[in-house]
């Protein structure tokens, strides 16, 4: 059994909330830990999604380098590189563009690999990640 965990790159990187509660990143990074311990402790695997819809960025990349670190020696954990893409080319949606400041699903999948974590990573296609029309002409590389 799995369960998936969304997380916010930005409230990683700079804390969040609303009007009730305010997380430092810090407070919101053991918040995730927190959640995983619980689903591990139910005996179940982690989906780590990183919530988002678009194109990932440099961020992006980022998050995914920190967060393979962290946990990579648990196989327990997949790691979900981007929620929601859409609104961009097929070639955007595998290698970002420069142009635009944007990071692909490969800039991300690299990321984590380039820790040496060997977790099952999920890409999703375009159009609000159904759409798998991409995958045939632009593979991902694990």
């Amino acid at each position: 059994n799995i369960v998936r965990v969304s997380v916010s790159e930005a409230y990683w990187f700079k804390g969040g909330g609303n009007d009730r509660i305010w997380y430092t990143p810090s407070m919101y990074q053991r918040n995730v830990d927190k959640y995983i311990r619980m689903a591990k402790n139910a005996t179940l695997n982690v989906i780590i999604d990183m919530h988002s819809y678009g194109i990932g960025d440099e961020n992006s990349t980022r998050f995914w380098t920190e967060v393979a670190t962290k946990y990579k020696d648990d196989p327990s954990l997949l790691f979900e590189v981007f929620n929601e893409a859409h609104g961009i080319s097929c070639n955007d949606w595998h290698a970002g563009n420069a142009t635009k400041g944007t990071h692909g699903m490969q800039d991300m999948v690299d990321a984590v690999r380039n820790t040496n974590a060997t977790n099952i990573v999920i890409v999703g296609g375009t159009n609000w990640a159904y759409d798998l029309k991409c995958v045939k002409n632009y593979p991902i590389n694990t």
